[in-house]
């Protein structure tokens, strides 16, 4: 499998063990961990990817493999899911003038119903990525709910905000409230 840096040049063309695994706990971890062996003793910078099934998975941190013995290291990389990336994002409560973001608020509450919880979402993904996403949400919910927000990056909020339509996250909490990216 290639890694690339960046730019999309390729650094390495690993050969994937067994022990490469792709993770997906809902709401926690979305990942591609590969595993292989090496007689180079390479960084991989941040920013450095994958691709499967035409996602881009990338390190969010740089990554220096363990020497496993004189002569050989061990490459264990993990590739975060694009949506992981929301985890080093702070959620913003925005202020617009003529539609342009004139101020941005860590410490923030909102009652309201859950069609405005999604719209803070997905206008802090847009303001924050430049990623445009938007939102189904089921009749089923409650017309009001109540959340303060403080220091949050997105991908908590996100969790927050399904916790507290269902009190707890769960496949049936996301299913009432679903994000869809638009290409």
């Amino acid at each position: 499998m290639e890694v690339k840096d960046i730019q999309g040049n390729i650094l390495i063309d690993a050969l994937v063990t067994e022990q490469a695994v792709k993770t997906e706990e809902l709401m926690r971890q979305h990942s591609i961990t590969l595993s292989w062996v090496s007689v180079t003793n390479d960084e991989l910078p941040l920013g450095a990817y994958i691709e499967h099934e035409g996602v881009r998975y990338s390190l969010l941190a740089p990554y220096k493999p363990e020497q496993s013995d004189e002569a050989t290291f061990a490459y264990k990389p993990v590739f975060e899911h694009p949506v992981m990336r929301w985890k080093y994002i702070p959620f913003f409560f925005y202020t617009y003038s003529e539609g342009k973001v004139i101020s941005k608020e860590l410490d923030w509450s909102l009652t309201d119903n859950p069609a405005n919880f999604m719209k803070a979402v997905c206008d802090a993904i847009l303001n924050e990525t430049g990623e445009d996403w938007s939102y189904e949400i089921s009749a089923d919910l409650p017309a009001s709910a109540s959340q303060s927000f403080s220091n949050t990056d997105i991908f908590s909020a996100l969790n927050a905000i399904a916790s507290a339509k269902s009190g707890r996250i769960s496949d049936k909490a996301l299913a009432i409230i679903i994000l869809i990216e638009r290409r």
